[in-house]
């Protein structure tokens, strides 16, 4: 008995000691994935450090170039992507480095966009290094030197917009003026304000004006509104009260209608009432629609209002665009009202046929009929052939067919001709036909040349002048 407890004990105590074991190896394990896992680290850390210290230097210059080369492959100055891409490789520039860039900048020819450059290193640099940058900046001339001083104002603004005004008020371009410097100008002081942009800027930058009477209308819309209806030059007059309406509109549209109903009847009280119903119909449709006709005065609703409304109706159901017209009696503003919304391509091509049907012959139809065969020229010629079979002689038919036949010439330049030739008014008819000529000409001259020669549709002298 003594002896089976005596192999128990001896049993127990090994297994003690080899969960001790156990558990010395597992901290063991554990200390030398600790110390692994340090040593990885370290040598991440270490591989980092070589390759910083044997990567070759960036090219600023380079870098900067290959965008902007890349900007000229654009149209119109380029993609925003690619604009954004430049930005973003100037304000990355560490400051160190700008001094050198900027006197490489200086000497390097980005024409047309070497200006914007300049401006985006100067806002750079200005929030490192405020008067190494302005002192850059006053050491360029002209058109350069403008830019670069805009590029001084948002950092000015925000860290000194005392010296700010005075840093504007001695340069006399409408460059000067940004938005956020005219935003501030009008909190201070909106009167001063708005004289001070035109004095600045004359007849130089429409939308400045358009922003001191949006950001005063915040504050004061009756002042606002007032001193726009002030101004004496059309033009200013005209963008200021497009600033009061557009922003007025929207922060409170009853009192903005009753305050456009004060003004003088004329063509500025028809254009602010139809912004401002245009813009009120984006938002609610229909009780724009059922204002329009059933409380707003009948000498209001001219052609002049729902041609500025028609304007604004982008993003409006069509259908409702389509049912709104059907409420008004007089066809020709019904044609001036969907005639407008038309060339805003409200509508898709069966639509658009829709609505040309409730428009008298003019010149709205003839561009609704022009937009749609050149859609359906461009996507089925056969289609497009059909349609224009389908429709009996009319001003809006020769639109049509003479938006068709440049189309119809890479397929076959006869029938092209031929179609040319259907078309009743003698000027279009001619118009038509020279277009086909000149055309027909680059792609084939000799056979276009044998069309002209017989064709009885041109004089001798314009024979000769195609042909020259």
């Amino acid at each position: 008995m003594k002896r089976n407890v005596m192999i128990v004990i001896v049993g127990v105590l090994l297994c003690l000691g080899q969960w001790g074991k156990t558990q010395d190896l597992k901290k063991r394990i554990a200390e030398l994935k600790s110390e692994q896992a340090k040593l990885n680290d370290a040598t991440k850390a270490r591989d980092a450090r070589e390759t910083h210290r044997f990567k070759p230097p960036i090219d600023r210059i380079a870098q900067v170039n290959t965008l902007v080369r890349d900007l000229h492959r654009y149209r119109g100055g380029g993609k925003p992507q690619k604009w954004a891409a430049l930005g973003f490789a100037i304000f990355e520039v560490p400051p160190a480095e700008i001094p050198a860039l900027a006197e490489k900048i200086w000497a390097e020819d980005f024409s047309p966009k070497r200006a914007w450059i300049i401006q985006a290193l100067i806002e750079h640099w200005s929030r490192y290094d405020l008067e190494t940058a302005l002192e850059a900046a006053n050491q360029l001339t002209g058109q350069n030197q403008v830019m670069a001083l805009r590029g001084l104002i948002n950092p000015l603004l925000e860290r000194d917009p005392a010296r700010l005004e005075k840093l504007v008020l001695k340069r006399p371009k409408a460059q000067m003026l940004s938005f956020p410097f005219l935003d501030h100008l009008v909190k201070q002081n909106p009167r001063q304000a708005a004289q001070f942009v035109l004095e600045k800027m004359g007849n130089e930058d429409d939308f400045s004006v358009w922003r001191v009477a949006s950001t005063w209308t915040r504050q004061d819309p009756e002042a606002a509104l007032q001193w726009a209806l002030s101004l004496t030059d059309e033009r200013q007059r005209r963008e200021s009260i497009n600033g009061v309406v557009t922003t007025w509109s929207r922060l409170d549209r009853e009192k903005a209608l009753s305050a456009f109903l004060e003004v003088e009847a004329g063509s500025l009280r028809a254009r602010t009432l139809g912004i401002l119903m245009g813009q009120w119909a984006r938002d609610d449709a229909e009780a724009a629609f059922d204002y329009l006709f059933e409380e707003l005065p009948v000498e209001d609703r001219d052609g002049r209002l729902l041609k500025y409304m028609a304007l604004e109706l982008g993003g409006v159901d069509a259908d409702q665009v389509i049912a709104a017209a059907k409420r008004i009696e007089d066809p020709e503003l019904r044609g001036v009202f969907l005639g407008e919304a038309a060339l805003r391509r409200l509508y898709d091509d069966a639509r658009s046929l829709d609505v040309a049907t409730l428009l008298p012959e003019g010149k709205y139809k003839d561009m609704i009929y022009e937009e749609v065969a050149h859609d359906l020229a461009s996507q089925d010629m056969p289609e497009a052939i059909k349609w224009l079979e389908s429709l009996s002689e009319s001003s809006s038919r020769d639109a049509a067919i003479a938006a068709i036949t440049p189309w119809l010439l890479n397929r076959d330049p006869l029938e092209a001709v031929r179609w040319a030739e259907s078309i009743t008014a003698s000027a279009r008819r001619k118009t038509a036909l020279t277009n086909l000529a000149r055309e027909w000409l680059r792609d084939d001259r000799a056979a276009a040349t044998d069309w002209i020669k017989a064709d009885e549709a041109f004089s001798s002298a314009e024979k000769t002048a195609l042909l020259r």
